[in-house]
């Protein structure tokens, strides 16, 4: 089943949702900011946008920054649904 964070107002009213899915297996660990039908991938070792499409700079500032203020909740869901392929950087882990 898929991890959805809780995103505090006004972005869940505007339809924002920031997910990890359970059938990414094989894909370098990261979130995917959802709107609409648009679907942005942010790598939780890199911490930058996946892929060029669609752009990076339509996603507010303010989910990027939520997204690094909890990377160890981030991290942690995401090492619970794909144990076989975790984030495993102790440096994230340990802050």
């Amino acid at each position: 089943m898929a991890y959805t964070a809780y995103l505090a107002e006004p972005w869940r009213s505007r339809g924002w949702k920031i997910k990890i899915f359970d059938r990414e297996r094989n894909e370098e660990p990261h979130i995917t900011i959802v709107r609409g039908t648009a679907y942005w991938r942010w790598g939780l070792r890199s911490r930058r946008f996946l892929g060029r499409e669609p752009d990076a700079r339509e996603v507010p500032r303010a989910l990027v920054e939520f997204a690094c203020e909890n990377i160890v909740l981030l991290t942690n869901a995401w090492n619970m649904l794909h144990p076989h392929n975790p984030v495993a950087s102790k440096e994230v882990l340990d802050e």
